[in-house]
């Protein structure tokens, strides 16, 4: 995760950047993974980014008991693929404005 964070801290031209991390979610709440809130923000520009990261649970068990990894392949999918391809067909029938944010974030 943390090359992640570096490879958008680049991108993102964070010089000074702060990562602060807090869970998304009680205690038993997600079958599947975990997920957190992350905050990015970089003192020296003020520039924000807010994030909801979902990682399998460290408990390697589990994460074969429940095929972890093919169902977060296809979350990826979904959010990489699907929903992108969704939202353009949803502007093009003017039925979202050009400038919307879709959440379609996966990496």
């Amino acid at each position: 995760m943390q090359h992640y964070f570096e490879s958008i801290r680049f991108e993102m031209r964070f010089l000074c950047p702060r990562l602060e991390f807090s869970t998304a979610t009680k205690k038993a709440d997600n079958f599947m993974g975990q997920l957190f809130r992350c905050n990015l923000t970089d003192d020296n520009s003020k520039k924000e980014l807010r994030l909801i990261v979902k990682l399998p649970h460290a408990d390697e068990h589990r994460r074969k008991l429940v095929r972890i990894e093919k169902y977060f392949r296809k979350e990826a999918f979904m959010y990489g693929t699907v929903l992108p391809t969704l939202a353009n067909c949803y502007i093009q029938r003017n039925l979202l404005p050009k400038d919307a944010v879709f959440p379609c974030t996966a990496r």
